[in-house]
């Protein structure tokens, strides 16, 4: 009689060229966890680029703002008498806190050719030498000195001798 083989030597062996069925799912979990890992790692990259964006332009709101206002106080200490309509600075702060900053008053003559008040054309022009910023503002503000000034000389022409 023939001798049979051992049962285990009678098993089909599997071809080495397909990998086993076990190893499919694993092979599938790892591409899974590699694309939401690259997805997840963009998208932390994109939040980012985001929020950096918005601190930037808050900072240079920021900034504008503080311009803006310097401007409109200069205009504003102007409109008071406080500043001399007159060409001035440009002038450093005296306050510590705007290091860096200067104003400087323009006064110019418009040409508009009207009967009104006698007005000048006023620009507030404020800079920031540390970060090379400037800001202007214009306005048209009356001139009382020259107002007083011709009602002064209207006085003295009406005045009998």
């Amino acid at each position: 009689m023939a001798e049979q083989a051992p049962a285990s030597l009678l098993e089909k062996r599997p071809d080495r060229a397909t990998p086993p069925a076990a190893a499919r799912p694993r092979a599938t979990v790892l591409l899974e966890v590699v694309l939401s890992m690259s997805i997840f790692v963009t998208m932390g990259a994109v939040i980012l680029a985001g929020i950096r964006s918005g601190v930037v332009a808050t900072g240079r709101l920021r900034f504008e703002a503080r311009a803006r206002n310097l401007a409109i106080t200069a205009l504003s200490e102007l409109q008071m008498g406080q500043l001399a309509l007159r060409d001035d600075g440009p002038n450093s702060y005296e306050d510590e806190s705007l290091d860096g900053w200067t104003w400087q008053v323009v006064v110019s003559d418009p040409q508009l050719g009207w009967q009104g008040p006698p007005l000048k054309q006023v620009e507030i022009v404020i800079a920031n030498t540390d970060m090379d910023y400037i800001y202007r503002l214009g306005q048209l503000v009356q001139d009382d000195q020259e107002q007083e000034q011709e009602q002064a000389d209207a006085s003295e022409e009406e005045a009998p001798e």
